[in-house]
């Protein structure tokens, strides 16, 4: 989510964090120790309710809002979104531990139900070829083929 102060004078002396003229946030998996996706939907809906209140106060020029949850407050349309990011990390976490061939650190690893989430993330992900050396269309020399 990405959040612009108004242009109105002394708006940003409300709105300005520290480090820049706008807030922002990454999406990322919830880790059920912390509440899963219960405690991200309670999070997401009481910065947006927050953020409703600084639209009231004029302080709040435009909002970001990857999920659209700011657009169009469908809180099934949220948890259908953030359980695709879920699948589309925890996929790409997966490849990514076969690729290296051990472990990898990463949030989404600590659902019960990881395996799961990595196996319907894959589906979305771009196909490799798995024999031989992946051809990149260039020689050793630089020159296209």
């Amino acid at each position: 989510m990405r959040v612009e102060p108004s242009g109105k004078p002394d708006a940003w002396k409300l709105a300005r964090p520290v480090w820049g003229w706008g807030w922002g946030a990454i999406p990322r998996p919830t880790p059920p120790d912390v509440g899963g996706m219960a405690n991200f939907v309670r999070c997401h809906v009481t910065v947006v309710r927050l953020l409703d209140h600084a639209k009231g106060m004029g302080i709040l020029e435009a909002v970001k809002d990857e999920s659209h949850f700011w657009e169009n407050r469908d809180i099934r349309a949220l948890v259908e979104t953030v359980g695709e990011w879920n699948r589309h990390i925890a996929g790409l976490v997966g490849q990514l531990k076969d690729e290296i061939g051990g472990d990898i650190a990463a949030p989404i690893t600590e659902y019960p139900n990881f395996e799961h989430l990595e196996a319907e993330g894959r589906t979305s992900l771009p196909r490799r070829h798995t024999k031989g050396p992946q051809d990149d269309g260039l020689r050793l020399d630089g020159d296209s083929k």
